[in-house]
């Protein structure tokens, strides 16, 4: 994937307050037949696309976090997305359709 992209998915992971295998591994699951590189990116693409539409100080972002703190998975968390989460891995989800 392309530098842009893993910049991008670490941005969301730091407001989303998640791992970037966290995020992944949602995006993992949401897909069908769609390879995992180009759901990752229509994913990135619609979270900023819903954000730019949306008052982003009505989205929820999370504080940012330390970026070794990405990179760590974390133990029997559940994951909460945000709205703008929700929405972008509903559209991963319609790909399966």
């Amino acid at each position: 994937m392309e530098q842009v992209m893993w910049t991008s998915l670490t941005d969301i992971c730091r407001r989303e307050d998640h791992t970037i295998n966290e995020i992944i591994t949602i995006i993992d699951e949401k897909r069908a037949d769609t390879n995992l590189t180009a759901a990752i990116r229509v994913f990135i693409i619609c979270y900023y696309r819903d954000a730019a539409q949306n008052n982003v100080a009505k989205c929820g972002f999370a504080e940012e976090s330390d970026f070794d703190a990405l990179a760590e998975p974390r133990a029997l968390e559940t994951i909460e997305p945000s709205s703008l989460m929700s929405a972008a891995l509903d559209t991963v989800g319609a790909l399966k359709q």
